[in-house]
């Protein structure tokens, strides 16, 4: 039973995320993969997210056990810890020894490539000031961006980084589109928790902005990221075969922007990861 708790506490689904931006990465890379290296690097990725993810379940326990009914599968924590299936300190334990964890893996990056071992430490010190006081930048404001910044261009560069080569103006085309798109991800993600968010005090940027503005913004980053997308393909450094299966994605964008106010929380969500995992996938489809 605890086990199965754990199981839920360490959300494996997110986790694949990690594995496809970091594969996203090392695709767009120049020389041949080195297997061995790469699995040192996606291990590296793996123990920061996991790191995130346990510290964010032990410092949003007063949120997510106000999301209630709210709670997707998506949003609102795994609901472990506040209906006391394990205890907090399981949630700290893990996220101290995952750090650990990763520590050791940037060490072992290092002689591979210095630059993904730094890279790895920034997203790893980043993972803890997203949810820990006294910084705890989800309640600042800017949460949505740390967190995109991290999932969307330091687990990618990662990726290419570890692989010896980062064609610059390549990777650009890439992270752009999708750290906007993330963006507009955790801002539909937000809105199941607004409620929850807005009693527990966590001033999440939806709690800031308010549900009008925060669809807003939501419609705005999906509508820049196809601008970007366009601009990166046309005439610039991807080709139509890369990233033409990204633009079979818009109708799916499209109609996640006008879902904001109208449909329900868990329609929502999964059409948000939709789009943004559909988005990494159709590009990581046309770089191999």
């Amino acid at each position: 039973m605890r086990a199965r708790a754990f199981l839920r506490l360490t959300r494996p689904v997110f986790l694949l995320g990690g594995g496809l931006l970091y594969a996203l990465g090392a695709a767009l890379s120049e020389g041949p993969i080195e297997w061995v290296d790469y699995a040192l690097g996606q291990a590296l990725v793996t123990s920061v997210q996991l790191t995130a993810q346990y510290a964010n379940e032990y410092f949003d326990i007063e949120p997510d056990r106000l999301a209630g009914k709210h709670r997707t599968w998506l949003t609102g924590g795994s609901g472990v810890l506040p209906t006391g299936q394990l205890p907090p300190a399981t949630a700290l334990r893990a996220a101290i020894v995952t750090s650990g964890i990763a520590l050791g893996l940037a060490a072992a990056v290092a002689p591979i490539s210095g630059g993904a071992s730094i890279v790895g430490l920034l997203a790893l010190l980043g993972s803890w000031l997203y949810s820990t006081p006294p910084v705890r930048l989800v309640s600042t404001g800017w949460g949505v961006a740390a967190a995109s910044t991290i999932v969307a261009a330091l687990t990618p560069l990662t990726g290419a980084l570890i692989q010896g080569s980062v064609p610059v103006d390549r990777f650009v085309a890439v992270a752009v589109p999708l750290w906007l798109i993330h963006n507009a991800m955790l801002i539909a993600f937000e809105r199941p928790d607004l409620t929850g968010d807005t009693a527990a005090g966590k001033r999440t940027l939806s709690v800031r902005l308010g549900p009008r503005q925060s669809a807003r913004l939501h419609t705005a980053f999906l509508s820049v990221s196809l601008a970007a997308l366009v601009l990166a393909t046309i005439p610039g450094p991807l080709n139509w075969d890369e990233a033409g299966w990204a633009f079979a994605l818009v109708p799916l964008g499209v109609l996640q922007a006008w879902w904001f106010s109208r449909a329900s929380d868990p329609v929502l969500t999964t059409s948000a990861l939709a789009t943004f995992g559909g988005s990494a996938l159709a590009l990581l489809g046309g770089l191999v």
